[in-house]
């Protein structure tokens, strides 16, 4: 938030920030982000109302304004996280829904207007459409709802959810926050993989555990949407190629064999297997290292 308020991010996010005064007191916040190259898919959220201030209504006069601003722009979808009802149902006056049945009402929730698709079904349809010319490029913030929102909220990668068993700093780094927050602390690389139409369809990065002593190894992660898969060793490959390191290790459970192979494919070699170091579906299942340099 303070990187966002000193503009630090302006390049490449347009942020808008709302306060709600009473006498001159700020007693209640929210905003929004919209990525600068496309102005389509944001966040919505940092919604906070000071308790001795609550009940009073500011939230929702606050958040007529933000959304008033928001359909006088450009953009086209906004996207949040909910988990107390009585906001879900603040979001839901302003055209929210959950995007997961399985937690509705709370969960993941989206504002999409009509111009742009009729649900959020449909936006994954556009976003992820197969055989679309991709590329390669460092990661930028205005990528963070493209990833947290569309990418790791649709049905293909939370299909993938409970067979991606994510290790040691892969576990840590689960959102793109986290990601970039890694990044800007200088651990290290993150791409996106991005189509022509700039919709995000994969992401990788490649960071140091963060100790001194471990700065010139990298742990590497990536993940494809099942549209993209054919696309998967490229992007390995590519983060290979563009990483600084004296040696880029992956660490893969056993049981996956997709990945497994995806990274073989780029060019990794097994290093050693740790028997026995995981525990996946009840029983002990080996951790595969893989080294690259």
């Amino acid at each position: 938030m303070k990187q966002r308020l000193r503009g630090n991010y302006a390049r490449h996010s347009l942020d808008r920030f709302f306060l709600g005064e009473i006498d001159g007191e700020i007693v209640s916040q929210m905003g929004y982000m919209l990525p600068r190259d496309t102005m389509d898919v944001g966040v919505f959220g940092h919604v906070y109302t000071a308790r001795k201030h609550r009940g009073k209504g500011a939230a929702s006069i606050l958040m007529q304004y933000c959304m008033d601003d928001f359909n006088a722009g450009k953009g086209k979808a906004l996207f949040c996280g909910v988990g107390q009802e009585h906001a879900q149902r603040l979001y839901a006056r302003h055209g929210f829904v959950p995007l997961s049945k399985e937690r509705a009402p709370l969960g993941p929730q989206g504002y999409i207007r009509s111009s742009l698709a009729s649900s959020f079904g449909e936006l994954q349809e556009m976003f992820f459409a197969p055989g679309r010319p991709t590329h390669v490029r460092p990661a930028h913030m205005g990528d963070r709802p493209k990833v947290d929102k569309i990418l790791l909220q649709s049905d293909g990668a939370r299909a993938e959810a409970g067979r991606r068993h994510r290790i040691g700093l892969a576990g840590k780094c689960d959102d793109f926050v986290s990601m970039f927050q890694a990044m800007e602390d200088g651990r290290g690389p993150l791409f996106v993989l991005e189509t022509d139409e700039r919709h995000v369809v994969g992401y990788s990065f490649a960071f140091s555990a963060g100790s001194p002593a471990e700065r010139d190894t990298k742990f590497l992660d990536f993940l494809v949407h099942p549209n993209y898969r054919d696309q998967e060793i490229r992007l390995i490959e590519d983060t290979l190629n563009r990483t600084e390191a004296r040696s880029v290790r992956c660490l893969v459970p056993a049981c996956d064999d997709r990945r497994l192979a995806a990274a073989r494919g780029a060019g990794m070699k097994r290093e050693c297997i740790l028997s026995g170091y995981l525990t996946v579906g009840g029983g002990p299942v080996d951790l595969v290292v893989l080294l690259c340099r």
